[in-house]
């Protein structure tokens, strides 16, 4: 949605020194969350605005002939770009309409003298797939401060701000290039504290000798913009940033050489971007006891673990709610809140609309509750949930959104899980027990190995990448369907409220493990939600596997 409004102002960290005017802007929403702005080509202000916000701090360094914008947004950064003289300038959007605004905001081909490339598109996909080298490659703060401080987006998946995305942005780059991360500043500092150390890492993967030399942090009144560069920063580059950043009232918490934290114009109570870039260029040890004593988790995260902007240790909870009404506010993370909220919510729906009905029924009856096959329905349940769900999470990444996963994952996983359920009727029940077994060993190495697929397969065109999708997943989901009919087909002479108590067990699973997925995956990562699944289904083998003669009657025997 773009709305124009005259009162409208969209410059993150603008100077505190700027006295000039501020250019007309059209606001660009997506989902109600403030996406950029968008000004028109015509508008001379817009220019001289561009030199005094922080992602221009590359720009000080030297002059790129090509650059590269992730997430174009409205494309303000393409016409920062542009208007200091870079030559080429493309600009990766994946959401085509805001494309759409920026190109006609841009003129389409040139400006400022630029060549303009507009790309409809996964960053992370044009990454892998393009030949291209560029001089720089920037990412501006997305979204609204609000939501950032607030926490509301720690449970979205962002594969851009990962240990793999800055390698790979930095094996983009020429031998003299800069990559540039701007995000929010939130106090205690956070996403820009992992950001360093997200940079400081991608260094080590791809140039281990520019640690030391390569990563400067500066920081703004809103915003810290940090720069890496492979190939190390020199005397007088220092020199031309420090002087930029002065002349801004910017601070440098870091650069090459630095022997102590400064902060002249925007100060903070704890320097924790010095200490932090310190404890990475020291030595592990020392890294691994700075992020121990951080009151966050802020330790770089991986495309197995895709939530850089989740920071709240859950065991902090307890502290927090403990001190004073209203002192922990500004360090909750709402989307981790209400996480674990819809748990508990579904935990108790989930046990009143589907257990209590049959608890019920037994006793009336005269019943006791299930043992074996109990467990049997519930293990099923919540692998069959589980392993969706993480093959959701990592597919996401090969296939440039979250939409495109699940539509993909979801229609393979019902179709083939059909066929499954189908053909298990061939399957005799002495053996059954055995796809447990084999689906335990499959989830294990899909979680081991399917990462490493994903980057593999990422240059591919978008339509091979959805062939690749669904026929990965096809015979997972194919055995994924047997458990359950066998399940059943065990139960075959039972009472209706032994058949209930299944249906009823492998419902509550099913309803219970999409929050609990969800947070297994947020806290632990993809490959260990694999991994989850892949012990349930193991059990779940193990307790249809036939000790007597009469498979039916193990199954059923303590009911």
């Amino acid at each position: 949605m773009a709305v124009d409004a005259p009162t409208f102002r969209f410059a993150p960290g603008l100077s505190l020194a700027y006295t000039g005017s501020f250019p007309q802007q059209t606001a660009l929403f997506v989902d109600g969350q403030i996406a950029g702005a968008q000004v028109s080509i015509g508008d001379r202000l817009a220019d001289s605005l561009l030199d005094w916000i922080p992602t221009a701090l590359p720009y000080s360094v030297d002059t790129p002939r090509q650059v590269l914008v992730i997430g174009a947004g409205g494309g303000t950064e393409v016409r920062n770009a542009t208007t200091h003289g870079a030559q080429k300038v493309v600009a990766v959007e994946l959401h085509p309409e805001l494309s759409r605004l920026g190109a006609e905001s841009q003129s389409g081909t040139t400006v400022g003298g630029g060549e303009v490339d507009w790309v409809v598109g996964d960053a992370r996909s044009y990454v892998a797939g393009t030949r291209e080298r560029f001089d720089l490659i920037s990412l501006a703060p997305t979204g609204g401060f609000g939501s950032s401080a607030a926490g509301i987006i720690s449970l979205n998946e962002d594969f851009l701000h990962t240990v793999d995305a800055y390698a790979a942005y930095l094996n983009c780059l020429t031998e003299t290039g800069l990559l540039a991360i701007t995000r929010w500043l939130t106090v205690p500092p956070r996403e820009s504290v992992r950001v360093l150390l997200t940079m400081a890492e991608a260094l080590r993967r791809v140039a281990p000798e520019g640690v030391a030399d390569g990563i400067v942090v500066v920081r703004s009144w809103g915003t810290v913009t940090t720069l890496a560069k492979p190939a190390g920063f020199t005397a007088t580059e220092l020199d031309s940033i420090t002087s930029w950043a002065a002349t801004r009232w910017f601070d440098i918490d870091w650069q090459p050489r630095l022997s102590e934290p400064t902060a002249v114009f925007n100060r903070i109570d704890d320097p924790a971007l010095y200490r932090a870039a310190a404890a990475s260029i020291e030595s592990t040890d020392s890294l691994v006891h700075f992020l121990t004593g951080y009151p966050f988790e802020v330790s770089p995260v991986t495309d197995a673990r895709p939530y850089p902007h989740h920071f709240l240790r859950i065991q902090s909870l307890g502290g927090l709610f403990g001190d004073d009404r209203g002192s922990w506010l500004p360090f909750a993370e709402w989307g981790l809140i209400a996480l674990l909220a819809t748990l508990g919510q579904s935990i108790l729906l989930a046990l009143l609309l589907l257990v209590v009905p049959v608890v019920l029924v037994a006793r009336k009856r005269s019943e006791s509750p299930p043992g074996p096959h109990l467990s049997y329905f519930f293990t099923v349940g919540f692998a069959y949930m589980a392993a969706e769900i993480a093959a959701i999470q990592q597919l996401s990444l090969l296939l440039g959104h979250p939409i495109y996963a699940v539509a993909v994952v979801l229609a393979t996983f019902l179709i083939c899980s059909g066929f499954g359920s189908a053909w298990s009727d061939r399957l005799s029940l002495q053996h059954a027990w055995r796809v447990g077994g084999g689906l335990m060993l499959i989830l294990m190495l899909t979680g081991a190995g399917l990462i490493h697929v994903v980057h593999l397969l990422q240059p591919a065109p978008i339509l091979l990448r959805i062939i690749a999708s669904a026929l990965l997943v096809c015979p997972l989901a194919f055995l994924m369907g047997i458990p359950f009919p066998h399940g059943l087909r065990l139960l075959v002479g039972s009472t209706q409220t032994q058949i209930a108590w299944a249906w009823a067990a492998n419902g509550f699973a099913s309803v219970i493990a999409a929050p609990l997925a969800a947070l297994i995956a947020l806290e632990r990562g993809s490959p260990e939600l694999f991994l989850f699944a892949a012990i349930a289904y193991g059990v779940a083998g193990l307790l249809a596997k036939p000790h007597s003669g009469n498979v039916t009657q193990t199954f059923t025997g303590s009911l």
